[in-house]
């Protein structure tokens, strides 16, 4: 993904959601996007993925691209990496 679309979609993102939960990109290539969310309300909120869930909806108004999360991690707790790829429908 081209990098002024990743930082206006992370942008957004943590406008609405910070400082409960912010987003930040960790890898960012053709094929993967790893992402990192933490704070008090990364998963919080009315359902475990919520917040991972709506990033993909502000990756596709940002991208006009549809992406799918392949996995999601807990590292430490209330910190998550998340991995999204292309949605090849």
């Amino acid at each position: 993904m081209k990098s002024e679309i990743l930082r206006k979609a992370t942008r957004e993102f943590n406008r609405y959601r910070a400082p409960e939960c912010r987003v930040k990109t960790v890898k960012n290539s053709d094929d993967e996007l790893v992402v990192k969310f933490e704070g008090t309300g990364a998963n919080f909120y009315c359902c475990y993925d919520e917040n991972f869930v709506d990033f993909l909806y502000y990756l596709k108004d940002h991208s006009g691209r549809a992406y799918r999360i392949q996995d999601v991690k807990e590292t430490r707790p209330g910190v998550f990496v998340v991995v999204y790829r292309p949605d090849e429908e």
